[in-house]
């Protein structure tokens, strides 16, 4: 009699801890950072490190634990995302004139280095052969040794304000003049360059074949050759173009300013489906194996399946969010304009290519 009432307390206590598990896009935990988020949060390991606007950056563990928090100036502003490597966090700034680059330790925060260069930079760092990349608002492409060794500097026609997407030894990014411009990581030799229709403004993509998408201001989204920049096709949308393109089971994926959502043939530019959000201006898209996570302007956080263009799910958010989602295991991560940080239960494995360590305001592939 006792083994089986111990036997029933046992699968009693196993029934309420099921119960208390979350759900498929229930909330796990939330943090209020005292601060608006407009950039991607990053993650490595069990580290989640994400940007103030006001020159804030907090580091936080997977459980919504605060591990370290510095302030970098209060003359800067920050609108890039955090480029984790090596046990080091790296991260641009803006100021009226100049920008900057800071080093820090991802153990606790400590400022390790730090260079400023002559017009502010709302580029994210891209990592590639222990290299870091970055552009500026001035034309400028600079190449860094992760100990803040200068490596190569090339400056461009027009302001960039767009992370490099990087492949095969090659960055391609787009330029407020509408060039896209292809480079040699090596040396920063201009290998070929393309001229669109309008600025261009968002991250290019790269998928597994060797093609570039660019995005424009004006609604167009252009398909070219990475090799000499060829033109493969293009198509026009009769709204703008938000968040910049993804590749995630041979499609390309965008978003345009009245909250739709697009799955384009890699091959012909044709539409395979589309899905329309409640809310315009959709935050940047965060491509998993099989699903597609993003945010629209009423603060709606959604789920949809890549393959059919399907609502899974949907969570309100306290406030809209800027930022691109950021998957990780089953897990997913998302900063708001008013300052709290989201862990949202999701079914998928982390961020698919073309990420650079799961944070899609960086196209690129992923270190290996």
């Amino acid at each position: 009699m006792k083994k089986l009432l111990l036997l029933l307390i046992v699968v009693l206590c196993l029934s309420l801890h099921a119960c208390e598990e979350e759900e498929e896009g229930e909330e796990i935990w939330s943090y209020s950072l005292g601060f608006s988020v407009y950039s991607s949060p990053s993650i490595d390991g069990n580290k989640i490190v994400i940007n103030g606007l006001e020159g804030l950056v907090v580091c936080l563990d997977v459980d919504g634990r605060v591990v370290w928090r510095v302030e970098l100036s209060e003359d800067e502003t920050i609108f890039s995302t955090p480029l984790m490597a090596s046990g080091r966090v790296f991260i641009t700034s803006s100021a009226l004139t100049k920008g900057k680059i800071y080093c820090l330790s991802l153990d606790n925060g400590s400022r390790i280095w730090e260079k400023e260069v002559s017009s502010p930079l709302t580029s994210s760092p891209a990592l590639y052969e222990n290299k870091m990349f970055f552009a500026s608002t001035d034309g400028s492409i600079y190449a860094f040794s992760l100990d803040g060794n200068p490596v190569w500097l090339k400056k461009l026609e027009g302001a960039l304000y767009a992370s490099p997407a990087i492949e095969k030894g090659k960055l391609v990014i787009g330029s407020s003049l509408g060039k896209v411009y292809c480079i040699s990581v090596s040396n920063g030799e201009v290998l070929w360059n393309f001229d669109s229709d309008a600025p261009v403004e968002l991250e290019v993509c790269i998928d597994d074949n060797s093609q570039v998408y660019v995005a424009t201001s004006s609604g167009k989204l252009y398909c070219l050759d990475l090799d000499d920049g060829a033109k493969l096709w293009e198509v026009s949308f009769n709204k703008k173009i938000v968040s910049p393109p993804s590749y995630s089971d041979n499609k390309v994926l965008l978003s345009l300013s009245d909250g739709s959502l697009y799955a384009i043939s890699p091959k012909r530019g044709s539409i395979i489906w589309s899905y329309k959000a409640d809310g315009g201006y959709p935050s940047s898209l965060c491509p998993t194996a099989g699903y597609i996570y993003f945010v629209d302007l009423k603060g709606k956080l959604y789920c949809i399946e890549t393959s059919s263009g399907e609502k899974r799910w949907s969570l309100e958010l306290d406030n809209v969010a800027y930022s691109s989602p950021v998957a990780k295991g089953e897990r997913l991560f998302v900063g708001t304009v008013s300052g709290k940080l989201y862990c949202v239960k999701t079914s998928s494995s982390q961020s698919n290519w073309p990420t650079f360590q799961g944070n899609n305001a960086r196209t690129g592939r992923e270190p290996e």
